[in-house]
């Protein structure tokens, strides 16, 4: 019976380890001419336990909500917003030629939190200092963009009049 005397022996060693540790050595005994690399060979997993067991996942929110800011979430500043308005901006300043100068004026327009516009000035270019880039800044200070949270924002454009 040398079949039955790695079983035997393996019996006394596996009676101090825990019933877990004792179910897997049985069904991986050695099996002849594997010797002891059969003891080192990992068992088969058993079932997962309770706490390893894959939990459901949480719910999902629809994939619109992503496209969507959180009612919690700060509105940042809109530049493509501010864009258009400063294009709109740009279109009403060219009618700015009452003295009948022609240039260029670099506006700086900076935007409240509220959205609308804090100042409007002419800070360089061909037309700083006189009545023309007095009309351009008036033209600018009419911009607005949607609301956001934060400091607020100096953006800046350049303008021709012709």
């Amino acid at each position: 019976m040398p079949s039955d005397a790695p079983a035997t022996a393996a019996a006394p060693a596996t009676a101090a380890a825990p019933a877990t540790a004792a179910a897997p050595a049985a069904v991986a005994g050695p099996q002849a001419g594997e010797g002891s690399q059969a003891a080192e060979r990992p068992a088969r997993a058993a079932a997962p336990s309770a706490p390893e067991r894959a939990k459901p996942a949480a719910k999902q929110p629809p994939a619109t909500s992503a496209l969507l800011p959180a009612k919690d979430e700060p509105a940042r500043f809109d530049q493509s917003a501010a864009t258009s308005a400063l294009a709109s901006a740009a279109a009403a300043a060219a009618g700015c030629t009452g003295e009948g100068l022609t240039g260029t004026a670099r506006v700086a327009v900076t935007f409240a939190p509220s959205g609308k516009t804090m100042s409007a000035r002419v800070e360089g270019g061909d037309l700083v200092g006189t009545a023309t880039a007095a009309c351009i800044a008036a033209a600018f200070r009419s911009a607005t963009v949607p609301p956001f949270e934060g400091i607020p924002v100096t953006v800046m454009k350049q303008v021709k009049i012709r």
